[in-house]
């Protein structure tokens, strides 16, 4: 089922919006658009604070969940991460979250997260992460279907000296 509601949102988002089954207005987009906003901005919360259980409610059962292009086996992976992730988290340099809705029913974020870190060899760094998140509209509500998550460093901190 995950995978034939991922291969709709996929098909809906390389489909032109004038194929689309039903166009949306500026308005309903904007509405969407707020609707996820403020469901990210609950799951975000909840895992700076580490309540764990709200953020893998956020998730489909059946997502696809990937990490530096591995698939995580399940939600219950995500979970134990979530648990034993250090906090509190650095401040982020640099912060972009785009929401691309496609349909009533469908929409994909992209995120970018910038922030100060330390390389296996102990020399501080830029770490980038970036987010990508395919959701979902279903019976439950806004779901997340698929999540892929990457972070790398992309330059040594010349303040580090």
């Amino acid at each position: 089922m995950t995978r034939y509601i991922l291969g709709l949102v996929l098909m809906s988002a390389l489909a032109p919006s004038t194929l689309c089954a039903q166009a949306l207005s500026d308005l309903q987009r904007e509405t969407i658009r707020q609707e996820i906003q403020a469901i990210q901005d609950v799951r975000n919360r909840a895992f700076v604070e580490g309540d764990c259980l709200q953020v893998i409610g956020q998730f489909d059962e059946g997502v696809t969940f990937y990490t530096q292009g591995r698939q995580v086996p399940s939600l219950q992976a995500l979970f134990n991460f979530c648990q034993q992730v250090e906090r509190p988290f650095p401040e982020t340099a640099v912060r972009t979250t785009r929401i691309n809705v496609l349909s009533e029913t469908s929409a994909y974020i992209v995120q970018n997260f910038e922030f100060p870190g330390t390389g296996a060899d102990g020399q501080t760094m830029t770490m980038r992460e970036i987010i990508t998140s395919i959701w979902s509209k279903g019976t439950e509500g806004w779901k997340i279907v698929h999540f892929h998550v990457s972070i790398d460093p992309i330059r040594a901190d010349p303040a580090a000296g």
